[in-house]
């Protein structure tokens, strides 16, 4: 069964069409900027992206979330030593 959204439009339920293509935008997506906030470093007032992302960089910090994991490249043990050991043990060579 496909799954199905409704909204509440004039008083009634009306299907949404999931697959309907978006209405052309008006106009650019204008983000807000940040509330101003305390950092956790020195108490020092953050009031934008900007001084935000200066923050960071000036203390080494990594905003949680956004960080990309370093790829882990790990060795492994050829386990053809402990096949051959388990064999002998259980008497198949």
């Amino acid at each position: 069964m496909a799954r199905r959204r409704f909204v509440w439009r004039e008083g009634r339920l009306v299907e949404v069409d999931l697959h309907a293509p978006l209405p052309e935008r008006k106009g650019p997506y204008i983000m807000s900027d940040l509330t101003p906030y305390r950092n956790v470093v020195n108490g020092g007032v953050i009031s934008s992206r900007s001084s935000h992302r200066a923050f960071l960089r000036d203390n080494q910090l990594v905003e949680v979330g956004n960080e990309t994991p370093a790829p882990r490249h790990h060795e492994l043990e050829s386990p053809r030593q402990a096949i051959v050991e388990n064999m002998h043990r259980l008497g198949m060579l």
